[in-house]
């Protein structure tokens, strides 16, 4: 840092000069102690609100996973309950399904032949 010029003293008045001269001074000392201060204490509240951000990242990314996880039990259920439907649904009526499933076939052959 640059250094604060020397205010000359040769004046009547050179012991009151030096004297605010010297508070000066310790005062300028003062302030640089506390803006060094200042700026640690930032330091360390940066340093805490990107820790809490992460563990607020992590303990989001769990409840997602876990809500992941009922999810895909839920779909899991579901396809389970229409397998079953769709098995009855053959078993009961074998000749409906059967035509179900070829006219399926045939609109499905029809959308994806090439033209």
């Amino acid at each position: 840092m640059a250094r604060a010029p020397e205010i000359p003293t040769s004046n009547g008045n050179g012991k009151a000069l030096d004297a605010d001269y010297a508070a000066l001074s310790e005062q300028i000392a003062s302030l640089r102690a506390d803006l060094a201060n200042i700026t640690g204490t930032l330091a360390d509240m940066g340093r805490h609100q990107g820790a809490s951000a992460v563990e607020g990242a992590k303990i989001r990314a769990e409840q997602l996973r876990d809500m992941s996880a009922e999810q895909v039990e839920a779909l899991r259920l579901r396809a389970n309950d229409a397998a079953a439907q769709a098995d009855a649904f053959v078993k009961e009526r074998p000749a409906t399904a059967v035509g179900v499933a070829a006219a399926l076939g045939f609109v499905l052959g029809l959308l994806t032949a090439k033209r």
